[in-house]
């Protein structure tokens, strides 16, 4: 109920514990043949660049926060472009629990609405 009409799109993709150890959260953590050279975000980006409904030009990862994000445009349709910020959940991403605590305080004082 807060979105406008200049708003992005958050995404939070929540990995099951089994796929959480790989890729690394940091490149290089492996030595010689076996060194992983990409972050989830690096392999998610590099995906979404084959993908006909994105703008390749528009991907950009910004990874030096405490949540890194993909920021990514949808290709310009009759509609219009759509902006996406694609995130990892962790311990460290609390956007989830944000989305309760702004409901709860919506609920509890509607003038807070735009």
């Amino acid at each position: 109920g807060l979105c406008l009409p200049s708003s992005d799109l958050d995404f939070v993709i929540c990995l099951p514990a089994v796929h959480k150890n790989a890729p690394a959260d940091a490149p290089g953590v492996l030595e010689g043949r076996n060194a992983i050279n990409e972050t989830w975000q690096k392999l998610l980006a590099r995906h979404l660049k084959g993908e006909s409904w994105i703008d390749p030009r528009s991907i950009k990862i910004i990874d030096r926060t405490a949540v890194p994000v993909i920021k990514v445009s949808t290709k310009d349709t009759r509609a219009r472009v759509l902006q996406l910020d694609i995130s990892f959940g962790g311990p460290e991403h609390h956007g989830l629990e944000a989305i309760n605590m702004v409901t709860d305080v919506m609920e509890e004082f509607p003038m807070v609405r735009p």
